[in-house]
């Protein structure tokens, strides 16, 4: 994050705070102080590119992008989620990165590396989503976290070369600091 976030992280925190004091101050849950229920349900997505204990860790290792997705949805979740650490699957056990989590913040060519190269990570993102696409199906969910890592002009470039995917919600796709006024 961009220096001085935690200003804001902070005035988040006093106003969930208050919010609860609030709610427990009137014995309401908080949901009546917002105007009243809104759904029956929350809609819920792993994290991770996988849910924990779906299937053994060995196996998880060895699946690919579009196994970790079909079974995912299989297990009756309606969101495919990962993060723009996410790489292609190789076809190969263990070859690739299939959740996501262990290649975020290396750089972009791999090797732990502390530069971040977008310009190919753009293309291994774009490799990565259309895998997902066919582990979700053809109407499957899936969405991905690019974690303020693009600039403007190559947000908008991932965002578009990934639109044939269809994705259900690209998150935080631009730094902070780009889309002030």
């Amino acid at each position: 994050y961009s220096p001085g976030k935690e200003r804001l992280h902070a005035l988040g925190a006093i106003d969930l705070a208050l919010w609860d004091i609030k709610g427990k101050a009137l014995g309401v849950p908080l949901y009546q102080l917002f105007g009243g229920k809104a759904r029956e349900h929350i809609e819920l997505y792993a994290t991770s590119g996988l849910p924990q204990g779906l299937v053994p860790p060995a196996d998880a290792s060895a699946m690919g992008l579009k196994d970790r997705a079909a079974a995912t949805m299989a297990a009756g979740y309606r969101v495919f989620r990962v993060d723009s650490g996410i790489l292609p699957s190789t076809g190969r056990a263990g070859g690739g990165d299939g959740g996501g989590a262990a290649a975020s913040g290396r750089g972009g060519r791999g090797g732990g590396g502390s530069i971040f190269d977008s310009r190919s990570h753009i293309r291994l993102i774009i490799q990565a989503v259309e895998q997902i696409r066919e582990g979700v199906g053809p109407d499957g969910n899936w969405m991905i976290d690019l974690h303020q890592k693009f600039d403007f002009h190559e947000a908008v470039e991932v965002c578009r070369l990934m639109e044939p995917s269809r994705p259900f919600c690209v998150e935080d796709p631009v730094r902070e600091e780009q889309f002030r006024t």
